[in-house]
């Protein structure tokens, strides 16, 4: 159901809203292409490395957001350390659902 902006937030919230989205968007963008740039290829032939230092950016980026439990973790692949996960998590206010957000950083090869 499509509502306009009006009906959800007070017009002063949707235009804080829109203040904040733009004064960060350079920032988002430079930030975006620094992660890009970085060729964490999830592949045997690739160096590990990279994709550890893709872990370490996206860390660091949500450790920027004010979130302190960060954690790159590894899952054991029979004997093998697989690739870097970040976690990172920080409790819901009191009343106020949990939320689960999911992606990846690391990246298939070129063909």
């Amino acid at each position: 159901m499509n509502m306009p902006s009006s009906d959800l937030l007070p017009d002063t919230t949707v235009a804080a809203l829109r203040s904040t989205v733009d004064s960060a968007f350079p920032r988002t963008i430079e930030e975006l292409k620094s992660l890009v740039a970085i060729p964490g290829v999830a592949w045997a032939t690739f160096d590990p490395a990279e994709l550890d230092r893709s872990a370490e950016a996206v860390a660091s980026l949500v450790r920027s957001t004010g979130i302190t439990d960060v954690r790159i973790l590894r899952m054991d692949n029979n004997g093998t350390p697989g690739g870097p996960a970040v976690v990172a998590r920080r409790p819901a206010a009191a009343g106020k659902p949990t939320i689960l957000l999911y992606a990846h950083h690391d990246v298939q090869p070129p063909r």
